[in-house]
């Protein structure tokens, strides 16, 4: 599938990088952590069997105080690797996505 992707986009190259945005406004944390922790894991595990070597950026945006707090206390239940791979954004993650990803490509 990454071929014909690449193809489709004229690149020579492989796609190496993938770029995951999470956005929990308007959820509560009882709602969404154990959702979080759920793809975070699945996403880790696809990643290292199907795609090793591939570079994961996930960003959670919308993030708001009490999860911040609860996620600095349970993220060394994850995969290390996996950790420094994930940036909490809070209502201002316009900024910061729009260096990587193309203004007209974010919701």
């Amino acid at each position: 599938m990454l071929s014909k992707l690449n193809k489709e986009m004229g690149n020579t190259g492989l796609i190496n990088k993938s770029v995951i945005i999470i956005d929990i406004a308007n959820v509560s944390i009882s709602n969404c952590y154990g959702p979080i922790v759920n793809i975070l894991n699945e996403i880790s595990n696809i990643s290292a069997e199907y795609y090793p070597g591939n570079t994961v950026e996930i960003y959670i945006i919308n993030v708001y105080y009490l999860f911040k707090k609860t996620w600095d206390l349970l993220k060394y239940s994850f995969n290390p690797t996996m950790i420094k791979y994930i940036t909490m954004l809070d209502s201002t993650y316009m900024d910061t996505l729009s260096t990587i990803i193309d203004k007209d490509n974010l919701p």
